[in-house]
Formats: structure tokens, C-alpha cells, sequence
């Protein structure tokens, strides 16, 4: 991938961006990389060459690298830095990296996971990604090393909280939450982590347009809404669930419309390499081409508490 400095930002932060020490090692997949969209990852590797990111793009990567930063100064006992995990698929091994600088486990069975996210990623509770990761995590420490661990937890830092909104509806109070996850059956985890091996291995064999498509937790999508709208108020008269419903609050008020709210793609638009380079992923310029126009910000409604 080629990097480019649009903002002319310090060679400091320049070189701490693009010399990323994370290394899987000979490892065939990270437990990271296993969670990943298919078709996201599968896309990422084939064109790598060709693939531009901004600089400015790349310095949140940065702040995941802190959590370390921090185990040091806890002096608590970490997990070790790296294990590997090697399962059987179609007769072949294939060998699953965990690199653990971020985890923490207690003396009462408890393994703490600590993010540097955004307050969207925690209003609904913990991503689905990350609960499939610790879950993983635990399975691999518990199979090589004979760790008890009971209790799941990710502790997640928010970078953009503003206290103004602390603790209005779902927004947090604090600007760092914990978030208790579901500890999985053994079994459960297991079939999971065949389950994404065979995904991503069996899409090796398949062309950049059939590859499986990301789905709507995995492109990080927003709830569609349908924002009843009134002339002369820049705040919705009514946020829908269903189209049906804003069309009857319309019905005998010839000038009010309704706009779309949400349903945006925020990983493909923000995270995604791929995404930046729309013509590499058919799914997302398929999304695109279909997208309602954008619309006035004067007539949006309060979304300090979405990215």
C-alpha cells in the first residue's frame, strides 16, 4: 500500500503511521484478520499494490497501539504477547496468530480487553467483531496455556466523548465505558473459528465479483430512518422506523417531506482501503450508485452522538 501526506503532517507522526510494527509472523490468519469481512480482506491482499491511503486516514491505528503503553504502567498480569492456535481445514494446517498487548487477566478469571474507539461503536453495546475476538482470545489461552478464564470484559477509551452530551439517552456518561461480554460455550467458539477459517480460505478460489458480500454489521450500517420534515424547523417533526408511517404523518400536510437519516456504510467510507478505491468493490459501488442525494445540513437532526 502507498502512503500520501496530503496534510503535510510532522515526518514523526508519518513514520509512526507507516511503520506499524504488527507482524503476524508465519502465522496463516490473525485472530484480527479472522473476524475481518471476507470480501474486505480477501480485496485488501489481491490489490495491495495498487491501494493509496492517506496519512490523516491511519492515525486512529495509532491510538489501539497506547493499550500496551498502559499494561506496563498497570504492572497487572498480561497474557502472553503472542500464542498461536492450529486447526485442520480440507487436510490442511493452518496456523492463527493471537497477539495479546491489550489484554489484561485478573486474578479473579476475569480477561479485559482494552479499545481506543468512538463513542458510536459502544452506544449499542459491544461490536459483534469484538465479542467473536475475546471469545477467540480466551479459547486460545485457555487450550494452550490452561488459563481459568470465567468473565469477559472490553474496556473501551473514547476519543471523540463530549461532555455536553454525557449522559443524554444512550450516550455515555464518562468518556470510558465497560462493557461485560458474553462468555461463549467452548464448542460455540470452536465451530465459529472453523467457520471463518472455511470463509476465508474457500474465497481464495473465488474472482473479486463473487466474493461474498460484507453485510450490514460488517460495513459498521447505521439504522435507515425516515425524518418527517416541516417547513421553516431544522429539527424532524417525527424520526420513522418505516417509510409507511412518515407517508402517513404527511398525508394532509402537502408541504412536508421526508428525508433519509442514517443507513450510512461508515467502515466502507472511513475504514475500508477498498472503499476509498470504489472501483475495486462492485458491493460498494453498487451501494453507492443506489444512495438517496445528500441532504441539506440545515434540515438534519441532532447526531452529535453518531459518527
Amino acid at each position: 500500500m502507498r502512503f500520501t501526506n496530503e496534510l503535510n503532517l510532522p515526518e514523526a507522526i508519518v513514520r509512526a503511521v507507516t511503520n506499524d510494527p504488527y507482524d503476524k509472523g508465519d502465522a496463516d490468519f490473525s485472530v484480527t484478520g479472522l473476524i475481518a469481512p471476507v470480501r474486505a480482506k480477501a480485496l485488501t491482499a489481491r490489490h495491495e499494490s495498487v491501494l493509496v491511503e492517506d496519512v490523516a486516514d491511519r492515525v486512529w491505528s495509532l491510538y489501539g497501539q497506547i493499550g500496551h503503553t498502559i499494561l506496563e504502567r498497570a504492572d497487572m498480569q498480561a497474557v502472553p504477547d503472542r500464542f498461536f492456535l492450529t486447526r485442520m481445514y480440507k487436510d490442511k494446517a493452518y496456523k492463527i496468530s493471537g497477539k495479546g498487548d491489550s489484554l489484561v487477566l485478573t486474578g479473579d478469571g476475569l480477561l479485559d480487553d482494552y479499545k481506543f474507539t468512538r463513542v458510536w461503536a459502544v452506544l449499542d453495546g459491544p461490536k459483534d467483531e469484538w465479542v467473536a475476538q475475546v471469545n477467540i482470545y480466551r479459547l486460545g489461552l485457555i487450550e494452550l496455556f490452561g488459563f481459568v478464564i470465567e468473565k469477559l470484559r472490553i474496556t473501551a477509551l473514547l476519543q471523540d466523548w463530549m461532555w455536553r452530551q454525557g449522559g443524554k439517552g444512550k450516550y455515555p456518561d464518562r468518556s470510558i465505558v465497560t462493557l461485560p461480554i458474553d462468555v461463549w460455550p467452548l464448542e460455540q467458539t470452536e465451530e465459529y473459528l472453523m467457520a471463518r477459517i472455511a470463509a476465508h480460505v474457500d474465497a481464495r478460489d473465488l474472482s473479486d465479483a463473487d466474493l461474498p458480500e460484507c453485510s450490514n454489521d460488517e460495513r459498521y450500517c447505521g439504522k435507515l430512518k425516515y425524518a418527517v420534515m416541516k417547513p421553516g424547523r431544522k429539527s424532524a417533526v417525527k424520526l420513522c422506523d418505516v417509510l409507511a408511517e412518515a407517508e402517513h404523518l404527511c398525508e394532509g400536510n402537502p408541504t412536508w417531506s421526508i428525508d433519509t437519516r442514517g443507513g450510512e456504510s461508515v467502515r466502507c467510507q472511513r475504514y475500508c482501503p477498498v472503499g476509498k478505491q470504489t472501483v475495486l468493490c462492485n458491493q460498494w459501488l453498487r451501494i453507492q450508485e443506489a444512495a438517496p442525494a445528500p441532504q441539506d445540513a440545515a434540515a438534519d437532526v441532532d447526531t452529535s452522538a453518531i459518527e
